[in-house]
C-alpha cells in the first residue's frame, strides 16, 4: 500500500538532493509525460510529484500538463488512481494541488490552462466519491492545509464544471465542510453557495403552492413565482448552467421565463451575494435573447440571407496559415448586390445568425470568420461570400458535419461553374447567371442577423458567472456601514483650482462653507464628503449634473 511506504528516500529516488535531485526529477517527470507508453507504477509517483514541485514557473507546468501532445492527463490519472486511504490525500492530492492552486496560474492569461488541468483532475475515475465517503469519514485526521486546498479545488471545479455544481459528491464534501468547520468559514460558504447547497425556503412553498393552484399573482409579466428549471433546455436554477448562446429549444419556447423580481418574492437563493450575481446574469442575458427573438419574429430584409449552405470545415487560422483554431465551418451565402465589405457591417465577427429552413428552425451560430481583403475568396467569392461559423452545441455540429458531407459532390460542381463562368466573364456575372439547378439540390438555409452586439454582453456575462463571491460584498450586498474614515485617507485635503483649492477638515466637514466658498452646492458637497470619508462610495445623479466631470476632479 502506498500509504506504508517509509518514503523514497532510501530507494535512491529522494536521496538525491541539491541542484542534482533537481535536475533528476525533472527528467524523470519529462519522461513519465513525454512517453505515454512509458510503465506507471507506484515507485513513479513520488519523482512524478517532486518533478512538478521542480518547476519556479507553475505556468510553464500547466503548459505541459495540458498539451495534447503530451501525456500530463494520462499521468495525472495515473498518480491520482494510486490514492487508496485517507492518507494517500495528504501524499498524492495534496502536492498536485499545491502546484496547481497558486496566485501564478490564476491571472486571466493562464486561466484556461488551469482549468483543463483541473477538470483533469476532477474527471479522474472513482476521486470524487472516495472523497465523498472515506476522506470525509476521517476529515479531522487531515492537516488544514489539505482541507483548504481541497475545498480550494471544489470551488474552482464548480465554477467551471458544470457536472460538479450538481454533483451529488461536492455537495457531500460541501456539508461534511460547513458542518466540522475545519476550513476558513469564507471558503466554505462560497463553495456551498456555487452548488446551491441551500435553496430559499419561500421558494420551495411557492412551487407548492403553485402545484395546487393557490399562488399569489405577481405584477410583472416577464415573470413568475415558479423556480427556474425544467422549461426548456437551457432553463437552470444554477446560473452558471446557462449557456450564453441561447439554444434553439430556448428560441423555440413561447411561455414566460423565470426572472427576479425587484422585490424579492420568487428568489429562491439564500446567499445574498451569489443572488446577487444570479440577478445580474439572467436580467442582462435577457437584454440580449428579448432582442434577438424580435429580430427572429420580424427580421428586417437586409439582414436575410437566402440560400446559405454548409460547404465545409475547417481548424486553419484564417489570418494565421500556421496557426490552429476551434473548429469552424465554411458557410456561403447568395449576395444581396454588389457590396463594399470593408465599409458594410453586415455580418460582423462574432454576430450571431440564425439558421432555419422547413425542417429546421432557430440554430443558433456564430460568426468566427469574416475576412473581406482577399480577391476572388472569402466575402470576396465569385460564387456568394464565404464566412467561417461556430455552433455552440454538439448536436449542431453533428448536423453541421452531416450538411458537409451531403452537399460536398453538388459543392465541387458548382464551384467548377463559378470559376468557368469567373474566367468566362472577367469576374463581372455572379452566381445569379448560373442554372438554378445546380443551387436547388444543396441543403440550404435562410440565414438571420439576430445581433451584432452579443460580443459586447458576452465578457460581461462571462465574468459574471466565474465570480465566487462580490468584491465590496460589505458595502454593495449587505448595505453595511462604511464605519469610520479609512486609514489611507488624510484628514486635511486641498481641493483642485475647480473648487477654489479650499483646504478641508474631513473630522469638521461644513456644507455651508463648502457652498460658500467653492463652486459646489449642497447636494455636491455632501457627495464629495462621502467620496473622502469612505471606503465606498456611489454617486448618482439625473443628466447634466456633472458627474463626469465631478468624478475627474474628485480624483485630482
Amino acid at each position: 500500500m502506498y500509504t506504508r511506504r517509509s518514503g523514497w528516500g532510501r530507494s535512491g529516488r529522494e536521496g538525491r538532493g541539491g541542484r542534482g535531485g533537481h535536475q533528476h526529477s525533472r527528467r524523470m517527470f519529462n519522461k513519465l509525460v513525454k512517453d505515454g507508453n512509458a510503465s506507471f507504477d507506484l515507485r513513479d509517483v513520488q519523482p512524478f510529484l517532486e518533478g512538478m514541485s521542480s518547476f519556479d514557473s507553475k505556468p510553464e507546468l500547466l503548459t505541459i500538463l495540458s498539451d495534447n501532445r503530451n501525456h500530463g492527463a494520462l499521468r495525472l490519472h495515473d498518480c491520482l488512481s494510486m490514492i487508496s486511504g485517507p492518507r494517500c490525500v495528504e501524499n498524492i492530492l495534496t502536492p498536485i494541488l499545491s502546484n496547481i492552486l497558486v496566485k501564478e496560474t490564476a491571472r486571466p492569461l493562464h486561466k484556461a490552462r488551469r482549468n483543463m488541468v483541473i477538470n483533469v483532475i476532477y474527471s479522474t475515475p472513482g476521486l470524487m466519491e472516495f472523497l465523498a465517503s472515506e476522506w470525509t469519514d476521517d476529515l479531522e485526521r487531515s492537516t488544514g492545509d489539505t482541507i483548504r486546498l481541497v475545498c480550494e479545488f471544489l470551488v474552482e471545479s464548480s465554477l467551471s464544471i458544470v457536472d460538479a455544481r450538481s454533483s451529488n459528491e461536492v455537495k457531500t464534501i460541501a456539508e461534511r465542510l460547513r458542518t466540522t468547520k475545519l476550513c476558513d468559514d469564507d471558503l466554505v460558504h462560497r463553495l456551498c453557495a456555487i452548488v446551491q447547497l441551500d435553496k430559499e425556503v419561500g421558494a420551495t412553498q411557492a412551487l407548492a403552492a403553485i402545484e395546487k393552484d393557490q399562488a399569489p399573482t405577481v405584477a410583472c409579466w416577464g415573470s413568475d413565482l415558479r423556480p427556474p428549471g425544467g422549461r426548456h433546455d437551457n432553463d437552470h436554477s444554477n446560473f452558471r448552467d446557462i449557456s450564453l448562446v441561447p439554444t434553439q429549444d430556448e428560441l423555440s419556447y413561447r411561455g414566460r421565463s423565470w426572472l427576479p423580481l425587484a422585490s424579492g418574492e420568487n428568489a429562491f437563493i439564500s446567499d445574498p451575494e451569489q443572488r446577487l450575481l444570479d440577478k445580474n446574469f439572467r436580467l442582462l442575458r435577457e437584454d440580449a435573447v428579448g432582442a434577438m427573438r424580435e429580430n427572429i419574429l420580424a427580421p428586417r430584409p437586409s439582414k436575410v440571407w437566402k440560400n446559405a449552405r454548409i460547404i465545409g470545415a475547417s481548424c486553419q487560422h484564417a489570418f494565421n496559415p500556421k496557426g490552429t483554431a476551434p473548429l469552424y465551418f465554411l458557410m456561403q451565402l447568395d449576395p444581396h448586390k454588389s457590396i463594399d465589405w470593408k465599409k458594410q457591417r453586415s455580418l460582423p465577427n462574432d454576430g450571431l445568425i440564425v439558421l432555419s429552413n422547413e425542417r429546421t428552425s432557430h440554430v443558433m451560430a456564430s460568426i468566427f470568420v469574416r475576412k473581406c481583403d482577399d480577391p476572388g475568396e472569402w466575402l470576396q467569392h465569385p460564387g456568394g461570400p464565404i464566412i467561417g461559423v461556430k455552433f455552440h452545441h454538439a448536436a449542431e455540429v453533428q448536423k453541421a458535419i452531416r450538411d458537409v458531407a451531403e452537399n460536398k459532390s453538388i459543392n465541387e460542381i458548382f464551384q467548377k461553374n463559378v470559376e468557368k463562368l469567373a474566367k468566362a466573364t472577367d469576374g463581372k456575372e455572379k452566381i445569379g447567371a448560373l442554372p438554378n439547378d445546380l443551387k436547388a439540390n444543396f441543403k440550404t438555409y435562410d440565414v438571420t442577423e439576430v445581433s451584432d452586439s452579443f460580443f459586447a454582453y458576452k465578457p460581461v456575462l462571462e465574468s459574471l458567472r466565474s465570480m465566487a463571491s462580490v468584491p465590496l460584498s460589505d458595502e454593495l450586498v449587505h448595505l453595511r456601514d462604511n464605519g469610520p474614515r479609512p486609514d489611507y485617507l488624510p484628514r486635511n485635503v486641498r481641493l483642485p483650482a475647480s473648487f477654489n483649492r479650499v483646504e478641508c477638515d474631513l473630522e469638521n466637514w461644513s456644507h455651508t462653507s463648502m457652498v460658500e466658498q467653492t463652486t459646489l452646492n449642497e447636494s455636491q458637497s455632501r457627495a464629495l464628503q462621502l467620496a473622502l470619508t469612505s471606503k465606498v462610495a456611489l454617486i448618482q445623479g439625473p443628466p447634466g449634473e456633472q458627474q463626469t466631470n465631478f468624478q475627474n476632479q474628485m480624483v485630482r
